[in-house]
């Protein structure tokens, strides 16, 4: 069984585009516990070593996904 994937924004160094990688559940968890993770670009077939500013902007991406704030209801029952 293939291991669930969550799509995270990454900015390609070489042309600065911005798209939607998918990352293993595990590998961004232990993103989150160590604060290393290897990024990929598609675009050029590029990855590299997250910077610190990168992990941050991780934290507050998936803090930001989970936030029930941004939920809305649905028939009174949130929506997450």
């Amino acid at each position: 069984m293939t291991e669930a994937e969550i799509l995270l924004p990454v900015q390609c160094p070489v042309c600065a585009q911005e798209a939607l990688t998918g990352f293993r559940i595990s590998v961004v968890a232990d993103a989150l516990r160590t604060g290393e993770i290897r990024l990929y670009a598609p675009c050029h077939v590029a990855s590299w070593e997250a910077s610190e500013e990168e992990i941050f902007l991780l934290h507050e991406y998936l803090e930001c996904r989970r936030s029930p704030r941004r939920a809305t209801a649905v028939n009174g029952v949130p929506k997450i």
